[in-house]
């Protein structure tokens, strides 16, 4: 255009590129130690007052929290999470639509990407499913595996509220939210050498590219992973 040999540029119609990301907030490992005592902290010293209000025990955050980490589910995957979905013999935990009735009400779910996937149920994982089928209250496989102490499905706004309270007993950045559990499973894998394609199947990434512009920087060269990162 400046020499006069076009008179519109094709560049016009193209989108720049985006700004960098912002940085992305994830656990420690002893971020990680530090919410749990916490939150259990914070029950012990309040137990009265909380069993009274019907708040019931925290140690669903905590469960909720570690579970998070470990398998990388979304927030509504973690609340409608089935015990049905959960197959402990191969190892594995099924993130799948589905249609359905609790208590005598319809309950649907659809995964955020339409599409159903598959997860590894690593030890930390495992160690939460032992503590959670300890406290189930009925052999109905489609119970959730999270429940609330009213034996209800957790709410969106209970899972903030006790993450709040539990991360501000902690101490910890305001940065962190329950979508840094999310964060923290990708992180700790590939910086442990998992490979991205792995990573970004597990967390349900719709193109591999998100899971390498997001955590890409953190990958490193080796692998035999999983196991070890969450036990």
């Amino acid at each position: 255009m400046r020499e006069g040999y076009l008179e519109t540029s094709p560049a016009e119609a193209v989108e720049p590129p985006k700004g960098r990301r912002t940085k992305i907030a994830y656990f420690t490992p002893s971020d990680l130690e530090r919410f749990c005592r916490a939150a259990q902290g914070y029950y012990e010293a309040n137990q009265a007052k909380l069993d009274n209000a019907g708040r019931g025990n925290f140690v669903w955050i905590v469960d909720l929290v570690r579970f998070a980490v470990a398998t990388g589910l979304r927030k509504a995957e973690l609340r409608h999470l089935r015990w049905c979905d959960v197959d402990e013999t191969s190892g594995r935990l099924y993130v799948r639509s589905y249609r359905g009735t609790r208590q005598g009400r319809p309950v649907a779910f659809d995964t955020e990407v339409g599409s159903d996937r598959t997860v590894s149920i690593f030890p930390m994982a495992a160690d939460v499913l032992e503590h959670r089928t300890a406290m189930r209250r009925s052999e109905n496989p489609e119970e959730p595996v999270f429940l609330g102490p009213t034996s209800r499905r957790l709410g969106e706004s209970q899972i903030n509220h006790a993450f709040r309270k539990a991360r501000q007993e902690a101490g910890l950045s305001e940065d962190l939210d329950i979508h840094a559990c999310r964060h923290t499973f990708a992180s700790w894998l590939l910086s442990k050498g998992e490979t991205l394609y792995r990573v970004s199947r597990w967390p349900g990434h719709s193109r591999i590219g998100i899971t390498a512009d997001t955590y890409g920087h953190l990958q490193e060269t080796h692998s035999e992973v999983g196991r070890d990162v969450f036990s």
